[in-house]
């Protein structure tokens, strides 16, 4: 083990994740509340939804953190720390639509890899915000319906920038010749 972790890092990107994985349950609590059988809170809350946020957050923000002395580097298995919501068997198909598309948004792999990766993270991802708007009653039709929508896309749009900022952050760290040489033909 070279270095300590980044604790401050650590602690921040937790704040952060515990606040994501909040307002995720408070949409999913007002999605419930459109079924008559309503919602409620319940330990499971506590359990499968609140620490695997935050914990994805701390992850996260690990492996964004740039190298310096005295702290250990991100290994670069953490580009799969949105995995840590699958406590939750549900996220599973969000939660790999979210790699996937961080991987793609991150520029890695082939253009044809890319797109098998690509089409399938991404219809994965607008489904959720669909079937909101879509949903009876449809997004259009109040401003509540509208709210979830915004809450509920904006998520997903969040989670999907970050972890493309830790693909690329972690592809810079284990070559930074060959990342470094791509962003200045880009740029």
């Amino acid at each position: 083990m070279r270095g300590r972790l980044p604790r401050r890092e650590l602690a921040v990107g937790a704040v952060f994740g515990l606040a994501w994985a909040a307002a995720m349950r408070g949409m999913m609590a007002e999605l419930a509340a459109r079924d008559p059988g309503g919602s409620h809170f319940s330990i499971a809350t506590f359990i499968f939804i609140l620490p695997p946020g935050a914990v994805t957050g701390a992850l996260m923000a690990w492996a964004i953190t740039p190298p310096r002395p005295g702290v250990m580097p991100a290994p670069q298995r953490l580009r799969w720390a949105p995995m840590v919501m699958c406590l939750d068997p549900a996220a599973v198909p969000i939660m790999l639509a979210v790699v996937g598309a961080g991987w793609v948004a991150g520029g890695r792999g082939t253009p044809r890899s890319r797109l098998w990766i690509g089409i399938p993270s991404a219809l994965m991802l607008l489904a959720l915000p669909v079937a909101i708007a879509i949903d009876s009653p449809p997004a259009w039709a109040s401003l509540r319906s509208t709210w979830i929508l915004t809450l509920a896309t904006s998520l997903l749009a969040s989670l999907v920038i970050v972890e493309t900022m830790v693909v690329r952050r972690l592809a810079l760290t284990a070559a930074p010749h060959i990342v470094g040489a791509h962003e200045s033909r880009v740029a």
